[in-house]
């Protein structure tokens, strides 16, 4: 019996997801802690970054709950990871 290939069943899907989230997290600290537009090119560099950034950030919390569902054993991890993605769409909607 053949098994499908899946990208999510992985071990090595949660140290990527680790690395990328990193990453993302690194650059919006030195966004936060660093005046971008004090030069141009510093400035154009942060608004050319900002919206992939933004996007693969989404993207890990979409996929990090997808595994979270299909490795999950307990009822209640998958609602509890359901309550803060929906906290993390509203808070970054509205502020």
């Amino acid at each position: 019996m053949h098994t499908k290939y899946n990208l999510l069943n992985k071990p090595s899907t949660g140290k990527w997801l680790f690395i990328v989230s990193s990453i993302i997290a690194l650059f919006w600290l030195l966004c936060a802690s660093v005046n971008m537009y004090r030069y141009a090119i510093t400035g154009a560099v942060f608004e050319l970054l900002s919206l992939p950034a933004l996007t693969g950030a989404f993207f890990i919390m979409i996929v990090s709950s997808i595994i979270l569902f299909k490795r999950s054993t307990r009822k209640f991890f998958p609602a509890l990871a359901i309550l803060i993605l929906i906290g993390a769409f509203l808070y970054t909607g509205y502020f």
